[in-house]
């Protein structure tokens, strides 16, 4: 109170100013480290959201730097101690093994067992018969063919095939001739101009859908500049008497991360979804 009493009234006045600012100062501090934290928040749920449409394995969440901090030269060269860790891999069959009956000692009993996971894979032919029904309307004289599994239809070869010989030639650069044997090694029947036409044309059809995905991308990037309200519609279940009834397609990128509604078509309800996405945007 005396060192109050002691100051001027300009001073005191002074002084009562800096706190209100320094009270504003505070507060207004507090408010951008709530909002860093969500922009924090939302850029890993973006992130992650990029990570599973491109099929990569999640960022580990963790502490860094949790290792061992080697300072000195000595330290550097001393051998670690090796960690035995068990691996929690998926098991796909089950086989058992016995113990021949000259190899069991007299009077022993079965005691459990002693499992041990071992990883392999298996490389062979697979090939299919599709029995597709036929419908054959007299009215129409139409005949309608049950479709193949998406996937399956317009090569003659199956999706894993494709797959196994896109990624040898392109990402692992094995040559159409190393490909050939392999797969005849396998007993497939592919001519070297299938294989050919097979590694082009399977590429075709991915950059032509590379190339319809950007293009819907930048027409939804640019309705969202726009302020424009987004719904996505599903156009399925359509018969054609030559390939049966097309299936469901693949939801763009740019709306998931837009997390903007996506509907069945139902035409009595097509008005309000429209009017509710507008309404959403302010429109």
């Amino acid at each position: 109170m005396e060192f109050e009493q002691e100051l001027s009234p300009g001073l005191r006045t002074w002084l009562q100013d800096v706190v209100t600012r320094l009270d504003s100062v505070l507060e207004e501090n507090a408010k951008l480290r709530e909002e860093n934290a969500k922009l924090q928040a939302r850029v890993q749920e973006l992130e992650d959201e990029v990570r599973r449409l491109k099929n990569l394995p999640r960022k580990p969440k963790g502490k860094r730097g949790r290792g061992r901090n080697v300072s000195s030269e000595k330290e550097r060269k001393e051998p670690k101690a090796r960690v035995t860790r068990s691996k929690d891999v998926p098991v796909d069959r089950t086989q058992r093994c016995r113990v021949p009956r000259p190899e069991r000692p007299t009077g022993a009993v079965r005691d459990g067992f002693e499992e041990t996971i071992i990883q392999e894979i298996e490389v062979r032919r697979d090939n299919v018969r599709f029995r597709r029904e036929r419908w054959y309307d007299k009215a129409t004289g139409n005949v309608v063919i049950a479709p193949l599994p998406k996937g399956w239809e317009d090569f003659g070869f199956g999706p894993t095939l494709r797959a196994t010989v896109l990624t040898m030639h392109w990402k692992q650069n094995v040559s159409q001739p190393a490909i050939h044997a392999f797969l005849k090694d396998l007993g497939i029947d592919i001519s070297e101009g299938e294989l050919s036409r097979l590694l082009v044309q399977t590429l075709s059809c991915f950059e032509r859908e590379r190339d319809e995905v950007r293009n819907a991308g930048l027409e939804i990037e640019q309705s969202t500049t726009r302020g424009n309200g987004l719904l996505g519609i599903y156009i399925h279940d359509i018969k054609d008497p030559r390939t049966g009834t097309s299936s469901k397609g693949e939801v763009p990128a740019d709306f998931l991360v837009a997390k903007a509604p996506i509907f069945d078509w139902d035409a009595r309800r097509f008005g309000d979804w429209v009017e509710a996405a507008a309404k959403k945007v302010g429109k």
